[in-house]
């Protein structure tokens, strides 16, 4: 068991390694079945541990040792990846939630309330229902938010990014990159908040379930750093990326897009949380949903909140725009 305990350690740990070529591109699918163990780094804590306390319990001090070393490893992961900083919540912060709504699940007047009752600023959807994209567009729901963008008429999976705050529909020529970004059914807007302008980018990266999709989500997620390193360089303002990356922070296509993006994220290295799957208890969840955004945004709330049917929580994050630039470790 100490040596299993051990080899996992050394597995989770790969991606770590490997970033750097991931994010240049010479990482091929050969690596998915170790990214897949590495997005699962968190949820092993407890397993680890136990196996730690049986060998105590058997006073086999080597092996004891040895494990308990393979679990601070491991504990310690999620502090290898930059994090945004944290401060106190404060007036000037920006709400926003993030919801995977599943267009099979339903149950639109509890997603439409979900979100509603989180008093965001920003509300960013992904995979909306038909019938909820419907009834957004015939203003039924989402009333008393508003987008530049939105579809011309209902379809299943719609992505939705609507703000109550103001949105800039001209000025900035973003057109090029807007078109570059729907190419992948990513969305792009300019939010204007009391801290100033914030680029906006709302985002979906394919699944891991299968080695192919593995490699074509960090494909994608290469191609979406490449655009918004370039957002920021043209518009001069901070960048916020909303989304289901569908890789947690310890995987190497999270950090490969954090390397490639100048982007950091938002999720604080060790709270035990995640939104996926929506029916295991939230500290065992993936935390496949989130927010990289430019170093010196600061994170004042993250949490997991309801899934109303979804196989994902939506989550709630509160972000302050007006700080000095730097990053935590």
């Amino acid at each position: 068991m100490a040596s299993c305990a051990a080899v996992w350690a050394c597995v989770v740990w790969t991606p770590a390694a490997f970033a750097d070529r991931a994010a240049s591109g010479e990482l091929g699918t050969w690596f998915w079945v170790i990214d897949v163990c590495a997005s699962l780094a968190s949820q092993s804590v407890v397993p680890v541990a136990a196996v730690a306390f049986l060998i105590l319990l058997l006073r086999r001090w080597i092996a004891f040792g040895a494990v308990l070393v393979s679990l601070i490893a491991v504990v310690l992961l999620p502090l290898s990846e930059p994090r945004l900083g944290r401060v106190r919540a404060r007036e000037s912060a920006v709400r926003i939630v993030i919801y995977n709504a599943k267009t099979s699940s339903g149950a639109v007047e509890a997603k439409n309330e979900l979100v509603r009752s989180a008093d965001a600023d920003v509300i960013a959807m992904l995979e909306a229902p038909i019938d909820f994209v419907g009834r957004y567009l015939g203003g039924e729901m989402l009333d008393g938010y508003a987008s530049v963008w939105h579809p011309k008429g209902p379809w299943s999976g719609c992505p939705l990014l609507v703000s109550r705050l103001p949105m800039e529909e001209h000025g900035l020529d973003l057109a090029e990159i807007r078109r570059r970004l729907w190419d992948h059914l990513y969305l792009l807007e300019i939010v204007r908040t009391p801290a100033g302008d914030v680029a906006v980018v709302l985002m979906h990266a394919r699944s891991p379930r299968r080695a192919w999709r593995w490699g074509s989500g960090l494909e994608q997620l290469q191609a979406a750093a490449d655009i918004v390193r370039e957002i920021g360089e043209q518009t001069g303002l901070p960048v916020v990326v909303l989304g289901d990356f569908n890789s947690t922070p310890t995987s190497v296509r999270g950090r490969a897009f954090a390397d490639r993006s100048g982007l950091v994220r938002a999720k604080p290295g060790l709270m035990p949380s995640g939104t996926y799957p929506s029916w295991a208890p939230s500290a065992l969840g993936l935390a496949i949903d989130g927010v990289y955004a430019s170093p010196g945004v600061r994170v004042a709330r993250w949490e997991p909140i309801g899934s109303a049917g979804s196989d994902h929580r939506a989550l709630v994050i509160e972000l302050v725009l007006d700080q000095p630039a730097s990053v935590s470790e």
